[in-house]
C-alpha cells in the first residue's frame, strides 16, 4: 500500500482491454496540479500493492475554494468528495483498501460523504457502466469491468443516480417524428433559425456555448461552474473531431437559444497517444462514420431541443446514420427520442457512501 507515486498510478491496474476513457496527459496533468481544472480541485492518487506488483488504484478528489489564498478544502457541509480513476483487480480485498483509504482521508479532511465514479470532476467524465460488456465503449462512455459493480456493493456503497445511453436504428426511407416536424415548424415561425455550425464563428459560438450551460446544466448533481478560459481550453479540441454539419445551433437574432453537438463514435481515439496512425483513424472517422453520438445539448426554451432533434434525425436518414443518445438521467423528457426506433440500451450508474462507514 502507498500513496501513488505517478508511474505507479498511470500504469492503471485492471483496466479491461486497455481502453481509455481518459489520456495519460489529462492524469498526469492532474496529478501535477497543471490541469485547467486544478486550481478547483486537490487530487490524490492511492495505490495497492500485492507482492510487490500494484493491483488496484484510485484518486481521492477534494474540492477546494480556488479564490482562498491557500486553496482550502471546502469540507463540512459543501457537499461530497469524489473517488476517481479507479481500477483494480478482481479482489475485494484490494477494492476494500482503496476505499477505506478514500473514507479515512477524505474524512479527515471534513468530509462526510463520498461519490463515485468521478474522474476528478463533472466536466471530464463520472458514472460507472452497470451493464453490456460485451463490447468496447463509444465516444464518452464510461468502461470498467464487469465486477465493478460487485465491488463497490460489496463495500457498502448505494446507487444514488442512473443513467442511460440508448442506440438507435438507421431511420428508414420516409421516417418522420411528427411531433419533431411540428415543434420545428413553430420554432421557426416563431423567428427561431435551426442551422449547422459555420466554422468561421466557431470561437464566437464557444463562448455563447458557455454562457449557456453554465445556465442550462447549474442544476445537475455535481456541477461546478468554469470560467471562459477553462471551458475554452477542456472543450477547444472538439474543434478538430465535430464536423460542422452534425452540430446544430438554435438561434434568436444573434443570441443562442439552443445547441446539440453530434460527433462520429470515435471511441477511445482522442484518448490515445496521437501517433501518425491515431491520427489517421481519426481522420477517417471523421469523414467516413456510419454511428454517431449525440454528446452536449443544450436548450433555453421547451421545444427547441425537439426543433434540433428533427433535424438530427433527418441527417441520420439521409446519411444511414446509426445515433446514440448518451448518458442521459433516467426519467428526463429526453431520455427516449424515437422510442419505437430503439435498437439497444446501455445502463450507468453514481454511486455513494459515508466517509464514517469505513471499510476494514
Amino acid at each position: 500500500m502507498s500513496a501513488a507515486p505517478e508511474q505507479a498510478f498511470l500504469a492503471a491496474p485492471g483496466r479491461p482491454g486497455r481502453w481509455r476513457t481518459t489520456s495519460l496527459a489529462t492524469e498526469r496533468a492532474l496529478l501535477r496540479g497543471t490541469h485547467p481544472l486544478s486550481p478547483g480541485l486537490t487530487v490524490l492518487p492511492y495505490v495497492v500493492h500485492q507482492r510487490g506488483r500494484p493491483v488496484g488504484r484510485c484518486a481521492l478528489i477534494l474540492p477546494v475554494d480556488p479564490q482562498a489564498s491557500c486553496q482550502q478544502v471546502r469540507g463540512v457541509g459543501s457537499g461530497p468528495a469524489f473517488v476517481g480513476f479507479f481500477e483494480c483487480i478482481d479482489s475485494q480485498p484490494a477494492a476494500d483498501e482503496l476505499f477505506a483509504w478514500a473514507q479515512d482521508t477524505a474524512r479527515q479532511a471534513g468530509y462526510r460523504e463520498l461519490v463515485g465514479p468521478v474522474d476528478a470532476s463533472f466536466w471530464l467524465g463520472y458514472r460507472m457502466k452497470m451493464d453490456r460488456f460485451d463490447s468496447g465503449p463509444y465516444l464518452g462512455e464510461p468502461y470498467n469491468p464487469s465486477y465493478h459493480p460487485r465491488l463497490w456493493a460489496a463495500a457498502g456503497w448505494q446507487v444514488t443516480q442512473r443513467y442511460s445511453s440508448t442506440f438507435y436504428r438507421v431511420p428508414p426511407p420516409g421516417y418522420a417524428v411528427a411531433r419533431y416536424e411540428e415543434r420545428w415548424a413553430s420554432a421557426t415561425a416563431q423567428g427561431y433559425r435551426v442551422e449547422p455550425l459555420d466554422p468561421q464563428r466557431w470561437d464566437e459560438v464557444l463562448g455563447k456555448i458557455h454562457a449557456l450551460v453554465m445556465r442550462l446544466y447549474a442544476d445537475m448533481p455535481y456541477f461546478r461552474p468554469l470560467s471562459l478560459s477553462q471551458f475554452t481550453t477542456v472543450f477547444g479540441g472538439l474543434r478538430q473531431i465535430a464536423p460542422a454539419g452534425l452540430t446544430t445551433l438554435v438561434w434568436r437574432g444573434e443570441d443562442l437559444a439552443g445547441f446539440s453537438i453530434v460527433l462520429p463514435d470515435y471511441r477511445d481515439l482522442p484518448n490515445r497517444r496521437l501517433t501518425p496512425a491515431t491520427l489517421g483513424r481519426i481522420w477517417w472517422t471523421r469523414h467516413h462514420h456510419h454511428r454517431v453520438v449525440a454528446a452536449y445539448m443544450g436548450a433555453a426554451e421547451p421545444g427547441l431541443g425537439s426543433a434540433m432533434a428533427w433535424r438530427l434525425i433527418e441527417q441520420a436518414r439521409l446519411g444511414r446514420l446509426q445515433v446514440i443518445g448518451s448518458l442521459i438521467a433516467e426519467g428526463t423528457p429526453s431520455q427516449l427520442y424515437a422510442p419505437d426506433m430503439v435498437a439497444d440500451r446501455r445502463h450507468y450508474a453514481l454511486w455513494s457512501t459515508s466517509t464514517h462507514e469505513v471499510v476494514h
